[in-house]
């Protein structure tokens, strides 16, 4: 999925030199099973994210506006906060990266009462 873009070989893969948070630690996951592929994230719920292509049910936070009736799950939990009105259109967020390094926001997953919206099919995952 990263590739070489951090570094390493034929038979490496590198890893990203992330800056150390202010609190908490970075922790990357190498190994998936197909359990794993199956995880829906709660609406609103911000990952790092190294991929390149975004995975079914989250969006790069790249402060788009999206209509809130698509996303009616997100536009009640966001509002307004990230631009939108928060009735009609809701706004993602605008998180800059490092170079390859973004954020993705999950858009289709589970509602954070614990209600599940959305299309996202599991085999997507």
């Amino acid at each position: 999925m990263i590739g070489n873009r951090f570094g390493g070989g034929p038979q490496e893969v590198g890893l990203p030199d992330l800056p150390t948070p202010e609190v908490g630690e970075y922790v990357i996951k190498v190994v998936a099973d197909k359990k794993d592929r199956k995880f829906r994230g709660l609406i609103s719920q911000v990952w790092l994210f190294l991929g390149q292509d975004q995975p079914a049910g989250w969006m790069f936070c790249d402060g788009r506006v999206l209509a809130a009736d698509k996303y009616p799950v997100l536009a009640r939990t966001m509002g307004s906060n990230y631009g939108g009105d928060g009735v009609t259109t809701v706004g993602l967020p605008n998180m800059a990266a490092a170079p390859g390094i973004n954020y993705i926001i999950c858009v289709d997953g589970v509602d954070p009462t614990g209600e599940e919206h959305g299309e996202v099919d599991d085999d997507d995952y």
